[in-house]
């Protein structure tokens, strides 16, 4: 990174080195971003795997259910 010396003396970074750095920083809270909305619905589909698996079954019979054996 260059560093410029202004009139009054003191050391700031060249605007195009902050824009790289604020373009890492901004790839790296996308990817952070992505790899949570990637968990977050892996959790989303287990948590409503079961409900899936019980809704496709036969029916009722196949629970148990005798109220509809008579």
């Amino acid at each position: 990174m260059r560093i410029e010396v202004t009139m009054a003396g003191a050391a700031q970074p060249e605007r195009r080195d902050m824009e790289f750095v604020f373009e890492r920083i901004a790839e790296v809270i996308d990817r952070q971003r992505r790899c949570a909305l990637i968990e977050h619905a892996m959790v989303e589909r287990i948590w409503h795997w079961p409900a899936e698996a019980i809704t496709d079954c036969a029916g009722p019979e196949s629970f148990g259910d005798s109220r509809h054996a008579a």
